[in-house]
Formats: structure tokens, sequence, C-alpha cells
């Protein structure tokens, strides 16, 4: 039996993502303190449930591209259901293939690149002070934060739902290396030549290799249900229904371009020789599927060469639907959406004595059954047994007289009377058992 109810779940709105009293003040948003607050967070959830294979919250049974605001403080263990708006994911991760870049007019660390990619749609902003290898390393895996990636042609920050990692490597005149000297194998892979000139004007610059990795949830928001199983399993029918209106689509996409903004720096620490060149745990296993706790960073490490792309967006897919719950458990805002809670109903009721009555009464037509199947086995009844049993027997004499001298009205139940209180008896003799009239 069902309940009604109304449910609080996780709420995605322009206030959640973006703090208006600031963002209206400046052409760019800025984004709100409540969610950059909870961005470590979802990348830690990410790393917990990917890394460490421990279950928070919810998990959707029926399909790991579904990301599912979840009521507030519902057990695992109570069934119910609820309509909310839930995001479709379709995601694909892609190396840009860059046709156009452009430096500014600085140099050094203290310049910047734009990078177009025009199947993307995306101007990505490279910061050479932040994105590329830090100080004695010469590889590294970074993030891009929100505010440097666009959209085209509009050239504002992005609302598809984009996140770009920026992949490093020094190919010529390095720096010194502090530590594990680790090294990528990127070829095969789009890339530009970035040179930076350091401190030094008459030392050449250091020649760096960088590709970018764009991954889009490619994520469609409509109605569905959601069952919870009582085991913390959701299930998400397939038909849709009117729009909760809980997950506005562009502020769902600002969500997926931040949740794993901080996996570079939150996701599981590495050892320290590794840490300024793969960042964390997390970033090492999307993009290498290392293990780090079996990998000896006191030798020399082959390059390391980045998985296949389906790999990558299988391993995308999973980070940012365990980071998603950080926010669409209500750690953002909630909204109420109509929901059932199930309740026991009394189908019927039993005490001791009636299962104690039942249970005996089984037991001993068990016993008859059992004694039924063991029993010996007896002639059949049939035509032939009882010809068979006739034979040297007076009954069909003493009955063929009883109908002889009966009236021609008589019946047979008065045949039978005149026989009196002789009975039929059986007796063996050496052909077989015989029926008498005694």
């Amino acid at each position: 039996m069902c309940s009604s109810m109304r449910s609080l779940v996780g709420f995605v709105h322009f206030e959640t993502d973006f703090d208006r009293s600031i963002t209206d003040a400046f052409t760019t948003p800025v984004l709100s303190a409540t969610a950059v607050r909870i961005y470590p967070r979802a990348a830690a959830l990410a790393w917990a449930e990917t890394q460490l294979n421990m279950t928070y919250s919810f998990e959707v049974a029926n399909g790991p591209h579904y990301i599912v605001p979840t009521p507030v403080n519902l057990p695992r263990d109570v069934h119910a259901s609820w309509l909310s708006d839930v995001a479709v994911m379709q995601p694909q991760c892609e190396w840009v293939d860059p046709e156009q870049k452009t430096y500014s007019t600085a140099t050094g660390l203290s310049g910047t690149i734009n990078v177009i990619s025009p199947k993307h749609k995306l101007n990505i902003t490279v910061q050479p002070a932040t994105d590329l290898p830090s100080v004695g390393a010469t590889v590294s895996v970074k993030a891009t934060i929100y505010y440097d990636i666009h959209d085209l042609p509009e050239n504002q920050v992005t609302v598809s739902g984009v996140m770009v990692w920026l992949v490093a490597r020094c190919s010529q005149d390095c720096p010194e290396v502090i530590g594990l000297d680790l090294d990528f194998d990127l070829s095969g892979i789009p890339q530009i030549q970035v040179p930076i000139k350091e401190f030094n004007d008459s030392a050449p610059p250091n020649l760096y290799q960088v590709a970018f990795l764009v991954c889009s949830p490619n994520a469609e928001v409509t109605t569905r249900e959601v069952r919870n199983d009582g085991r913390g399993r959701l299930t998400v029918s397939d038909l849709d229904f009117p729009s909760q209106g809980n997950l506005l689509p562009s502020q769902t996409n600002v969500l997926f371009s931040n949740a794993l903004s901080t996996v570079s720096f939150t996701g599981g620490e590495l050892p320290n020789n590794l840490q300024p060149s793969l960042g964390t745990e997390t970033q090492a296993a999307l993009f290498f599927g290392l293990d780090t706790t079996n990998l000896n960073t006191s030798t020399s490490i082959p390059p390391l060469k980045p998985l296949p792309l389906e790999n990558i967006t299988a391993g995308y897919a999973r980070l940012l639907h365990s980071a998603s719950k950080a926010f669409l458990g209500g750690g953002l805002s909630k909204a109420n959406v109509p929901g059932c809670l199930a309740t026991e109903r009394v189908v019927f009721t039993s005490s001791l004595p009636q299962a104690i009555v039942s249970t005996v009464l089984f037991l001993l037509l068990w016993a008859i059954a059992a004694a039924s199947y063991l029993r010996s086995e007896s002639p059949q009844f049939s035509l032939f047994s009882v010809a068979a049993s006739l034979n040297g027997s007076d009954i069909p004499q003493v009955m063929g007289h009883i109908r002889s001298a009966a009236m021609p009205d008589m019946n047979e139940k008065d045949m039978v009377a005149k026989l009196g209180a002789r009975a039929v008896v059986a007796t063996s003799r050496e052909n077989g058992p015989v029926l008498l009239l005694q």
C-alpha cells in the first residue's frame, strides 16, 4: 500500500550556481559560495566511490547514465517512489584538435593562450602559470577552471556542461625535475606547442606539448518516476511525466562543468613524487588506469600513455554520477515533488496456537501420505481379478437361486436382503484367493 506525500529532493536553479548579487553587476557569472564549498566534497565522493568502492547514498540500478535527485533524509531501507526531473546523459570524451591559437601580448608564465575548437564550439584559455607543469615537474594533468571555458560564438562562460583537462609535457629545454622523472606518451593525440620563457631571457624557451581533453555529459533533462527498492537501489521508469522544475537544464550543466573541477587536487593523495605530475589518485586512474597502491615509485616508470577514449569516457561518467550526489541530495537547495511512501497493510492474521495446530496437522497428513506410499502392493480391482476370484466360489450359484425364486417385481436390494446375515469372505486355495458366502 502506498501513502501519498510531498518529497524534498535536490533542486538546481540559478541562485544555486551563481551569486546573483554579484553576477548582475558583471558580465561574467560568479559562482555562488555555497556551490564552491561543495565542489571539493563532490570530488571526494567521486574518489571514495570509484577508488575505494564505497557506496554513498543511493545507486541507480537500471543504467549508469541517469543523474537522479534523491529525497532528503530518506533511509535506504524504505520503499518509496517520487516524480522528479532527472538528467539522462550520453557522455563523450574527445581529444580536441585545435585549429587556431592566439597568444596574449604578455610572454612567459604571465601570458595567456586562447585555443579555439570549432568542432566543440569552445574557446579555451590556457593560463601557463597554473595549467602547465609546476616547478620541479615536466608533465602534468590539470582540470581547466570553469571561467576559462567559453561557448562560441557568444564567447560567454559555458553552459553546455563540458569539462576540459590539459595534459602537458615538456619536450625541449626542460627545467630540472625534482623527484620522479615521469613522462607521457602523447603520440597520436592532437596537441599544440607552447614555448614558455621563464626568468632568464638569454636561455632558450621551454617547449611544451599540450593536449586538450573535452568531456561532455550531453545531458537531457526529463521527468521520470523513480523507485527505491528498500535496499538503496533506484529504478528510473521509461515514461515521461510533466516537468517538476527541480532541475533547470542550463544550471544543471553548470554543475556538471564544475562537479569535478577540484579532482586535480581533491581525490585521493598520491606519493609525493607523483603528486606534482598526476595530481590525485582519481585523476591518475581516469587518464592512465593507474593503481597507485601497487606502483613502485622508487624506480623509473616507462612513459605513461592515456587510456583509449572509451575507457576515459566510462570513467568520466562514473565520476560525474558519484560527484553529483553532493548536489542532488539537497546539498545546494531543495524542492517539493510528488512522492509515495510504501506502508504495510494487514492481509491476514495468525497466532501461535494456530501455527502450532497447523504444523501438527501438516505433519499428520505427511505421515499418512508416507504410509500410503510405502504400503505393500495389492492386486488391482479389474474384471480379470474379479472373475478369477469367483472361480470355484459358490456366490454365482447362490445368487442364481435367489434370482430364480424372486418375484418379477422384486428389485436387487430385496434380493440381497434374502442373503440374511451371510457375508462374503476370502479364502486361499491352491489356485489363489476364492470368495465364498458364509
